[in-house]
């Protein structure tokens, strides 16, 4: 009798495995089938951040960097500075995002916030886009620096500000 119960016992904890395993898998596809959050996912847009940041241009000769960041093109991201520059400082933003989609990149130098729209380019075609714009501080303060993804944007970004020389 005993053999019997327990034999019985092994076939349920294995179905109930088998159940728990396929729940989990279902709760990774969203409605639409797409991979939402894996693992593979997230390596894969930190991945390509890396990739953004190296898209992007050497500050060594074209002033002092001001603030950087990377992250992941599905997530929000938001930096700033933690010194204050002065009045009428004159900073270029260059961003690279890679993967599909856009953000919203929104920057402010003491002054109001200034969005702008940044499309995400396929990685490995060698045409990864750099968007550039200046910001000039409005008065004395932090620079900051906010990613917002736009519906169901993929994939990896970074972005750099330096001064203008």
């Amino acid at each position: 009798m005993k053999s019997i119960i327990t034999a019985r016992m092994k076939t349920a904890a294995l179905a109930g495995t088998t159940t728990a395993l396929l729940l989990a898998g279902a709760a990774n596809v969203s409605s639409d089938g797409a991979a939402d959050d894996t693992d593979n996912g997230r390596q894969r847009e930190l991945s390509l951040a890396d990739e953004a940041a190296a898209n992007l241009s050497d500050t060594s000769s074209e002033g002092v960097r001001i603030l950087q960041g990377k992250g992941r093109a599905s997530k929000r991201v938001a930096a700033s500075t933690t010194k204050a520059l002065a009045t009428g400082q004159r900073l270029i933003v260059e961003a690279v995002c890679l993967g599909a989609g856009s953000v919203t990149i929104t920057t402010s130098a003491g002054g109001p916030p200034r969005p702008r729209q940044v499309r995400c380019t396929e990685s490995g075609t060698g045409r990864a886009r750099t968007s550039r714009f200046t910001l000039i501080t409005q008065r004395t303060g932090p620079v900051r620096v906010a990613v917002q993804p736009s519906g169901k944007t993929r994939g990896g970004l970074a972005f750099r500000v330096h001064t203008q020389t």
